[in-house]
């Protein structure tokens, strides 16, 4: 009589703090990949200095007004404008697609503990430029759409195709087949990826979000694919990301008290002042 087989369980490896992981990329990034480092820093620092100029630049009723002020042009009168805006959107997706394949490539090499530099980078995006173009819109594409989702579906898909410019360069997959398999890599583990690049871009107040994100994904790339090969399951949530969670809303919550109070304060004053 044949005894039943057992069935082969597996332990769970440890949970992965996300504030060491983060800064364990960051130290990869510039240790062997310095130039490439340098260059996404550069990027940030430009990219941070122009959204703070352009936040403070025009008031919204003015920017209001120029929109008014536009739209009751003549049609031909606005032609010009409509082939700037053109050009300038062309741009920023040919510029976004560049840097977000250079850190897909970066991170993968990171992911291998390979050297790397912004010239290896920069030449296997460019090689590879029509096909990562159309991954680039369409990753954007989709998370806008899901977006439109009450935010929060947006979010989460952001988190979900995080692997697929990696996969792009590492396993030579295009559109669907990249975002799919980056569905696969990262599915159970986007509460880790979530707070491996939130706390560490809350305590960088976001200046150096690019820098974050590439150190981050390389290191949980490694971490999934390696736990892919094996058929182990996910680690658990590690405590500080169920705190970098709430940090966000305790946050809001603080806010809405001070709000409260000095709402509070200012009533009471009122009142103590009337006549």
């Amino acid at each position: 009589m044949s005894t039943p087989k057992q069935k082969k369980t597996t332990t769970p490896p440890p949970a992965i703090n996300p504030f060491f992981t983060t800064l364990n990329g960051i130290s990869a990034l510039f240790t062997t990949a310095l130039s490439a480092g340098i260059v996404i820093l550069l990027i940030n620092a430009v990219s941070s200095s122009t959204a703070l100029n352009s936040s403070e630049s025009d008031s919204p009723d003015e920017i209001r007004t120029i929109v008014t002020n536009f739209f009751s042009q003549p049609l031909i009168d606005q032609l010009p404008v409509y082939g700037l805006m053109l050009i300038i959107i062309t741009f920023s997706i040919v510029v976004g697609t560049m840097i977000h394949g250079i850190q897909s490539y970066t991170a993968l090499k990171l992911s291998k503990n390979e050297k790397t530099t912004i010239g290896e980078a920069f030449n296997a995006t460019l090689s590879n430029f029509g096909n990562y173009l159309l991954l680039y819109v369409w990753l954007n594409i989709k998370t806008f759409l899901w977006t439109l989702l009450l935010i929060i579906p947006g979010i989460i898909a952001y988190y979900r195709y995080s692997f697929a410019g990696i996969v792009f360069f590492d396993k030579d997959l295009r559109l669907n087949a990249a975002i799919k398999e980056s569905n696969r890599l990262t599915k159970g583990g986007l509460m880790t990826l979530f707070s491996s690049q939130t706390l560490f871009n809350m305590i960088t107040l976001y200046y150096i979000d690019l820098v974050v994100w590439t150190a981050s994904v390389s290191q949980l790339y490694r971490s999934y694919t390696e736990l892919d090969k094996t058929g182990q399951p996910k680690p658990p949530v590690h405590w500080l990301s169920w705190v970098t969670l709430a940090l966000p809303f305790v946050g809001l919550l603080v806010i809405a008290l001070l709000l409260a109070f000095l709402f509070a304060i200012v009533g009471l004053s009122g009142i103590t002042t009337a006549p």
